[in-house]
Order: structure tokens, then C-alpha cells, then sequence
């Protein structure tokens, strides 16, 4: 949700608005939209949150590939390091936390079925990583090297197909399905 125009944005392909006000989803006509060099459909696949202190929706695919969109136009960010969340990822979240400034990844799952490119056995990732839109770059999340999310005795049912939520009222990550998480 871009609450700067106050309107909901969805890639599922093609970049789509919904405006509450006129109860309409408008499909945009945007540039530099997110592809995949394969043109194989990963779209849906992908989550986005919305960064209030740069007016940008945040968009980590399917792919691997992290991109923006403002204004009617995505842009691919690319992360600078090779460290990031991985491609093939999915049923994972992303939340935007102020008080940090950065994009918060949860969790996620691989498995075969899923992607076109994967056999292995299914995987399930109990893992946070950090987004910096300002640098550029992922980070996983540890806390004394160890997984914050396995250390809180989270479980891999738990961390599959999760929300997250921002509580201002409290500066904290929510996960509403498996518990609340704190990592500030």
C-alpha cells in the first residue's frame, strides 16, 4: 500500500493500482517493469512492502532481484553484494520497519513443483535478512550467530507462508501467524 497516494499496488506480470476511492484496479502503463530473463512467470511469487521514507514499493522476486517502483516506474536495484535472500524463494515475508529504515525479509520455503528450476528436496528458510535501500545491500539477520527466528522457538510451520506487519504503537515486526518477533 503506498500511502502517499493512497493506493494499492500489485505485479502480477503487469503493474495494476487500486484506487479505494474509485473502488477500480487500473492496470498502469509503466516503464523499466520487472522481467525475468527466461520469461518464465515468477511474478507471483513475489512480495513487495512499501517504504514510507523514500515513497518507493520494494519488491524482492522471485528471481532474486530486488527492484522499486515510484511513480509509475520500477527500477532494478540489483543489491550490490552477492549476499542476498536467494532466488527461487517463496512464501515469505516483507515489511518495512521506520524506525530502522530497512526492508525486513521472514522466512520462505523452495521445494520441487515450485520452480521450474529446482529438484531438491522441499526447504523450508528460518532466516531474517535486512534490506538497506540507501546502500544497496542484503544482510542476514544473527543475533550472538545464531538464527533469530530458531532461537525464539519458531518452527518451519510457523515461518511458511507468514505475514508481517509494522506496529507503530510499539516500534515492532508483528508476525500475526506464529507469534510476535522483535529484532530493535
Amino acid at each position: 500500500y503506498d500511502s502517499r497516494c493512497w493506493k494499492f499496488i500489485y505485479y502480477d506480470g503487469s503493474t495494476r493500482e487500486y484506487d479505494p476511492v474509485s473502488n477500480q484496479w487500473i492496470k498502469t502503463t509503466v516503464t523499466g517493469p520487472p522481467t525475468n530473463a527466461s520469461g518464465w512467470n515468477w511474478a507471483g511469487r513475489s512480495n513487495m512492502t512499501y517504504d514510507s521514507d523514500r515513497d518507493r514499493v520494494v519488491m524482492f522476486s522471485y528471481s532474486g532481484q530486488t527492484y522499486e517502483y515510484h511513480e509509475g516506474a520500477w527500477t532494478n536495484r540489483n543489491a550490490q553484494n552477492i549476499n542476498n535472500p536467494g532466488y527461487n524463494r517463496f512464501k515469505y515475508a516483507m515489511v518495512y520497519d521506520p524506525t530502522i529504515r530497512k526492508v525486513i525479509l521472514i522466512g520462505g520455503t523452495i521445494g520441487p513443483g515450485v520452480s521450474y528450476a529446482y529438484s531438491g528436496p522441499i526447504v523450508v528458510y528460518e532466516e531474517t535478512w535486512t534490506y538497506d535501500p540507501v546502500s544497496n545491500n542484503w544482510e542476514p539477520v544473527l543475533f550472538n550467530n545464531t538464527n533469530p527466528l530458531a532461537s525464539k522457538g519458531f518452527s518451519s510451520t510457523k515461518v511458511n507462508q507468514t505475514v508481517a506487519v509494522f506496529d507503530p504503537s510499539t516500534n515492532k515486526v508483528v508476525i500475526p501467524y506464529g507469534g510476535g518477533y522483535s529484532y530493535n
